[in-house]
């Protein structure tokens, strides 16, 4: 139901909000049985119910805080990539769920405060959440080559994807080729790979 939904969404809001903001809530959250599974079930509710080719911007909403809170127990390449490569050919709202939370992931590692870094907290656990360093962990998958793939493969006339993936690749510092979009400032302070 619509209501059962809302509840779960703003659940998904309230714990992703908390783990990008206070690392260290991962590894309390992460004793607590069942609960990476409830959230891949969450995941994997909400996607059944998006047609295929369409968008839906309240599930996309819901997929990218969803995508984020699991984010926080499983690594990046489990949670996004795998993601993106099951139900992305299909489902152009996951598409942008998946570069929306990598952009958001990537924007709360950059903002967060030093004295949170999860580096600080549990190094282990750093390797597995990736959460400290996002872009490098997408960059090491060819993250930002595999969504843009997809788009070009699936939905190569969806300018709304095409505009997504290319933010997405501007906050990873790669811009795929072939996109008629280029996020790189003209001051030359974001570059791309190798990118002088």
């Amino acid at each position: 139901s619509w209501d059962a939904m809302y509840v779960r969404k703003e659940c998904m809001r309230c714990l992703g909000g908390c783990l990008q903001a206070r690392p260290s809530v991962c590894k309390t959250l992460l004793r607590v049985p069942g609960l990476a599974q409830d959230v891949w079930t969450a995941l994997e509710t909400t996607i059944t119910n998006i047609w295929d080719h369409l968008h839906d911007e309240d599930l996309e909403e819901t997929l990218t805080l969803e995508l984020i809170a699991i984010s926080s127990f499983q690594p990046l390449h489990v949670a996004l990539t795998q993601t993106l490569v099951r139900w992305g050919p299909t489902k152009p709202a996951v598409v942008r769920a998946v570069a929306d939370a990598a952009c958001d992931l990537i924007r709360g590692a950059t903002t967060r405060p030093g004295s949170e870094k999860l580096s600080e907290i549990d190094a282990a656990f750093m390797v597995v959440s990736a959460l400290d360093n996002p872009r490098q962990a997408l960059a090491s998958f060819d993250f930002a080559g595999k969504l843009s793939a997809c788009v070009k493969a699936n939905f190569p006339n969806d300018e709304r994807l095409v505009e997504r993936c290319t933010l997405t690749s501007g906050f990873l510092a790669h811009v795929p080729p072939g996109l008629p979009f280029d996020p790189t400032p003209s001051n030359g302070h974001m570059r791309g790979v190798g990118g002088a």
